[in-house]
């Protein structure tokens, strides 16, 4: 059925192209007013073309053709105002193109056995059925058939004297292209393989039932012994192996076990080695979190709330603080990347905060130079590392006159909220963008500067790094930094802990848990 079909639809598509090619010629011979030269180039090169004419006042008035007398003959007792409704038309073995123009026809005259020339094919019948003219070889039955209950386009099986698998399609409102097959004929070749077929499964069959019954006995001995081994498999921790050497599937079988066998044993080892290496990720987190400070930082002029959290066992961002006689510290990192190698170098940032806190003993106002602090990282940082980097943000406040100096190691701009009165706007978010440093690590001699500022009653910085911006939902969308703006425009006169956990709780409402990219630290401060 589909291959009636198909080969209706590709002679159909031929023969519709050809037949619109002749429609193309005719109107722009048309468009020319009839350009002799013209109809004469376009009759030259279309063998198709047997003769054009114009026809008017019950006569042809012009006549362009290389063909015969006789070829011509029935053009001459031909009338095409007899036709007023048709474009084309089949009269015997001719067929005619015609277009009324300005109560003129103009007409092409063609042999129909040149258009519609058919394939040779031993299994197909193409037949061409004219609006015009009683249908020939084929049934008026099927052609009403096809009329009724409109089936073309589609394959079905017709009976007539005979039975036939038909397809039809349109060419165009007057000729409708029939293709039909002898459906026994057709499927005589698939009635004999059944046949041979039947006869070859009966052969096959007995030969494998004398097969089965001559050598079970030689088949089944190593079959037996590796279902012994399969058994002392499972009861012996899975070291037992088989010892079947043949060459044949049932070889390559135990072998295949063996091979099994090996695996999974491997793979106990893998297990036991990851759950140990995952014991001692889990220690080094409860190790790493003993480098960050409470949640909560109170003194007589400063509150300060953090929040941490990171993507794998072990994480990359830290912060800290240190507490002077006069000023206080608040330093904030995020080394590249995350995990192990990235945790270790908190512990060296931890450890260079432990130092500035000796150094502050002996030089008070170690303390008091962002700038220092900074440089002071850097130099630990690089003699620890040359493969990884970290940006850094360092705050020095003093608590008795307020003032602030900040330095920036690449790392995200705080934002600077200002204690303001009455409608916020997006102006009273202040970052803080000035003189951006290297990130720690990539240079050992680079000079940071610090930056002047002072602190209000009330005023506030939210710290952050990179990892909150970066957050996304199960669509795979960013966090992004206007949300967080909107956010902190929003809630910018409230105390620091309800800001740190309203962004808190507004991120991951926004991400609903989707698994984290990057650590996330977060931290606030409020000068009393």
């Amino acid at each position: 059925f589909e291959a009636v079909d198909d080969y209706n639809a590709k002679s159909s598509t031929r023969l519709k192209d050809q037949l619109i090619d002749l429609e193309k010629q005719l109107n722009q011979i048309a468009l020319l007013n009839s350009n002799t030269k013209f109809i004469t180039t376009i009759l030259k090169q279309n063998e198709l073309i047997e003769a054009y004419f114009e026809y008017s006042n019950q006569k042809i008035q012009k006549l362009v053709s290389f063909a015969s007398k006789e070829k011509m003959a029935i053009l001459y007792n031909f009338d095409p105002s007899l036709y007023q409704d048709k474009k084309w038309l089949r009269i015997e073995d001719k067929l005619f193109l015609l277009k009324k123009v300005n109560g003129q026809w103009l007409g092409l005259m063609m042999g129909f056995s040149n258009v519609f020339a058919m394939e040779e094919s031993a299994l197909f019948k193409n037949t061409y059925v004219f609006t015009n003219t009683a249908a020939e070889n084929v049934s008026q039955q099927l052609v009403e058939l096809l009329e009724n209950e409109n089936r073309y386009g589609q394959s079905f099986l017709y009976e007539d004297d005979k039975e036939y698998v038909v397809s039809a399609r349109k060419i165009n409102e007057q000729v409708v292209l029939i293709t039909e097959t002898d459906y026994n004929k057709a499927l005589f070749a698939s009635a004999v393989l059944r046949k041979r077929s039947l006869y070859f499964g009966v052969l096959v069959a007995g030969l494998v039932i004398i097969f089965a019954l001559v050598f079970s006995q030689v088949f089944s001995r190593p079959i037996n012994k590796l279902s012994k081994t399969v058994a002392e498999f499972l009861t012996s921790d899975f070291k037992a192996r088989s010892k079947v050497k043949t060459k044949d599937e049932i070889g390559f079988l135990a072998s295949s076990f063996n091979q099994m066998a090996n695996d999974i044993n491997k793979y106990m080892l893998e297990m036991e080695e990851k759950l140990r290496l995952e014991e001692e990720l889990k220690t080094a987190n409860l190790v790493q979190s003993q480098f960050f400070p409470k949640k909560t930082y109170s003194s007589d002029k400063l509150d300060i709330h953090g929040y941490y959290t990171s993507a794998t066992e072990c994480g990359g961002d830290w912060w800290g603080v240190l507490e002077g006689e006069a000023w206080n510290v608040l330093i904030m990192a995020d080394v590249t990347g995350h995990g192990t190698p990235a945790a270790l170098m908190t512990a060296v940032l931890h450890s260079s905060l432990n130092s500035l806190r000796f150094l502050a003993k002996t030089d008070p106002a170690f303390l008091s130079d962002s700038a220092k602090v900074m440089d002071f990282l850097n130099k630990s940082f690089c003699s620890s590392t040359t493969s990884l980097n970290a940006t850094a943000f360092v705050l020095c406040l003093n608590q008795q006159t307020n003032e602030t100096n900040y330095c920036n190691a690449s790392h995200n701009p705080p934002f600077y909220l200002p204690i303001h009165k009455g409608e916020v706007s997006k102006e009273d978010i202040v970052p803080w963008l000035e003189n951006i440093g290297a990130r720690l690590g990539e240079k050992p001699d680079h000079t940071y500067h610090s930056v002047m500022s002072k602190l209000n009653a009330k005023d506030k910085v939210i710290f952050y790094t990179d990892g909150l911006l970066e957050g996304v939902n199960p669509e795979d969308k960013p966090y992004g930094q206007r949300k967080f703006l909107k956010l902190l425009l929003s809630e910018q006169n409230k105390a620091v802990d309800v800001i740190i956990n309203d962004i808190v709780e507004n991120f991951y409402q926004f991400t609903q848990n989707a698994p984290l990219k990057d650590d996330i630290t977060l931290v606030g401060l409020e000068f009393k």
